[in-house]
């Protein structure tokens, strides 16, 4: 076990938008409403969070038997993970 806290910075931006680039399956298909430049500009979430809303996205794109990813989605799971921290979109 750990006895530290370690503090790890939120990603800049562009960094972000590299997260959610490289983290998609190469299976996925982005809505093309989704603008992921935007979302990595607007959202300020750590690698982990980006990781659960993708994972979110990609469980509802599989109840709706698709490979397409919904900006909606993708909006929701970033809600999901705001509300997990005390925060609101």
């Amino acid at each position: 076990r750990f006895q530290s806290l370690i503090h790890f910075p939120i990603p800049k931006a562009e960094e972000r938008m590299q997260l959610w680039q490289k983290a998609f399956s190469e299976r996925c298909l982005l809505e093309e409403k989704v603008e992921l430049n935007k979302i990595a500009a607007d959202y300020e979430l750590a690698g982990g969070s980006i990781i659960n809303v993708i994972h979110f996205c990609s469980l509802m794109a599989l109840s709706r038997d698709s490979n397409i990813i919904l900006r909606k989605d993708i909006i929701e799971g970033i809600k999901r993970e705001f509300t997990k921290k005390g925060m609101t979109i």
